[in-house]
């Protein structure tokens, strides 16, 4: 099994925000209206999440992130330290990581 990861701008994986990454055990976060800028229309009916415990279980993690708006959280994400304050940080923990880089959004890794 492939897990497909997206890398965003403040670096969530699956919807997990900084700060809420609990890697064992279950979390449940209720999406509020607050958090998606008063605008009910942007509040989905339903969507799935996983957490990390349950992405880091993959056999096999795949990311693509594409875009000069996205090289730093990308770098945050790859060669950063492992933290809360980046939960997508704990994808450099998995063994079977491959990432996925347009020119743009791999621009600020150090690479060599």
């Amino acid at each position: 099994m492939v897990i497909f990861v997206a890398i965003c701008r403040i670096r969530p994986i699956s919807m997990s925000k900084p700060w809420s990454f609990p890697i064992q055990g279950e979390m449940v976060d209720i999406v509020a209206h607050g958090e998606l800028g008063g605008d009910f229309s942007l509040v989905p009916d339903s969507y799935v999440t996983m957490g990390p415990k349950s992405i880091m279980a993959a056999k096999n993690l795949l990311i693509i992130v594409s875009g000069a708006g996205k090289a730093q959280a990308l770098k945050n994400v790859l060669q950063g330290p492992v933290t809360e304050d980046v939960p997508a940080s704990v994808l450099q923990l998995h063994p079977s990581l491959m990432v996925i880089a347009d020119k743009a959004a791999a621009a600020e890794l150090a690479l060599g």
